[in-house]
């Protein structure tokens, strides 16, 4: 039975600015490296004939990041975290009902009544924990109700 998305959102991952910073490293990492191979390549004069071998580039240059490339990275990994929490729509809740929520993340499973006392019973165990919604409640009563009718 296929499940049923009843959140109009997107969940953030578990990730931590940690992972993020690792990544943006290693892909500065990468991207000064190839800078500087292609600096070399340009640097090494060119073989004279035609059977001399292509110049091989330095590859494997070892990059090192500086303190402040790392302090820019960290503010920009945890930016980054924080935007990608404000926009999965759940920002605005504490961390408790975010997590109590989480168990809808994969949707929910529909299931058919049986009677339309049971649709009153589930209604009467709503308003009973919720009874400050009791509109809320009655709709969602009518419409348990008029499903098992409907089939």
């Amino acid at each position: 039975m296929p499940r049923h998305q009843i959140l109009s959102v997107r969940f953030p991952d578990a990730e931590t600015p940690r992972p993020i910073e690792t990544r943006l490293s290693a892909h500065l990492k990468t991207l000064r490296r190839t800078r500087l191979e292609a600096e070399a390549s340009l640097m090494t004069p060119a073989p004279e004939g035609d059977d001399a071998p292509p110049p091989i580039p330095a590859t494997g240059a070892f990059v090192k990041l500086t303190d402040a490339d790392h302090a820019k990275i960290t503010r920009r990994a945890k930016r980054l975290h924080a935007l990608r929490e404000a926009a999965c729509g759940l920002a605005h809740l504490r961390k408790e009902d975010r997590d109590r929520l989480a168990i809808l993340r994969d949707g929910v499973d529909l299931v058919r009544l049986p009677t339309e006392h049971r649709a009153d019973e589930i209604a009467s165990a709503l308003h009973a924990d919720y009874p400050w919604l009791a509109p809320a409640t009655e709709v969602v009563w009518q419409a348990l109700r008029r499903s098992v009718r409907e089939g």
